[in-house]
């Protein structure tokens, strides 16, 4: 159900972004993968990071100022949020850009923009597991990966399972292999089953998690193009509200 649409102004230059929100959402045939992303039709899809338009900054969403709201039925909307964009979400290099830029600046801040650059460079092998990556992506993917994999705690079961997935998508799979080899959170041991199988088959790839996901399919379905949050990997997403589209 959608909620209020709220204006926002750019914290650099002021220019007016919109903000859609909704009352209530559900998950209902999400789906999962082995990432931690997952995939569901109603979560609220609010970036928490967004690029100006007007002047190239980057701005946190809960950082900006409120300037106007109005009801989605309304007729017409406030003059404030005349001319005013939608906020969008990073395109992937955009992560990196943030990151350099000093956007992380706080702990929970650069786990956000790291999983949400892991998620959105995944996004097209979600589609099709075999897509390649130039070579730029991928140094710029494995550059990534290797900031969270030093920042969980793997005495940890739900962050160990975290760096188990991040490994296996860098190659380690010895690594992945050890680190599953000890006790999973409770509720996750098909998961981290699934993630070591992958790990003995030397895969590296992102890989839904289905029924038939044992089976190693090499296509992992429709995908789509959106990101949405998911704590199935652990408390390394926990700082992650919602992701949205890539």
């Amino acid at each position: 159900m959608p909620g209020p649409t709220l204006v926002v102004a750019c914290v650099a230059c002021r220019a007016s972004y919109l903000l859609e929100s909704l009352h209530s959402g559900n998950t209902f045939g999400a789906r999962c993968w082995t990432d931690g992303y997952q995939h569901a039709a109603m979560p609220p899809d609010t970036p928490p990071i967004t690029p100006c338009a007007k002047c190239a900054a980057f701005f946190w969403v809960d950082g900006a100022p409120e300037i106007g709201v109005f009801e989605p039925w309304d007729a017409t909307p406030p003059p404030i949020a005349k001319g005013a964009r939608k906020v969008r979400w990073l395109k992937e290099p955009e992560y990196a850009e943030a990151l350099a830029s000093g956007h992380a600046t706080t702990p929970d801040r650069e786990r956000v923009l790291r999983v949400y650059a892991w998620w959105t460079a995944n996004t097209p092998r979600r589609k099709r597991a075999t897509a390649a990556r130039d070579a730029d992506t991928e140094a710029r993917v494995r550059a990534n990966l290797e900031r969270p994999a030093a920042m969980l705690d793997v005495d940890d079961a739900r962050e160990r399972l975290t760096a188990a997935a991040t490994a296996r998508e860098l190659g380690r799979f010895d690594a992945a292999a050890e680190l599953l080899a000890r006790a999973v959170p409770p509720g996750y041991e098909r998961v981290g089953a699934f993630i070591a199988e992958l790990a003995a088959k030397c895969d590296d790839r992102v890989r839904e998690l289905t029924e038939r996901a044992s089976e190693g399919t090499g296509e992992s379905g429709n995908g789509g193009n959106e990101v949405r949050s998911v704590t199935i990997l652990g408390e390394f997403q926990q700082c992650v509200d919602v992701p949205g589209p890539c």
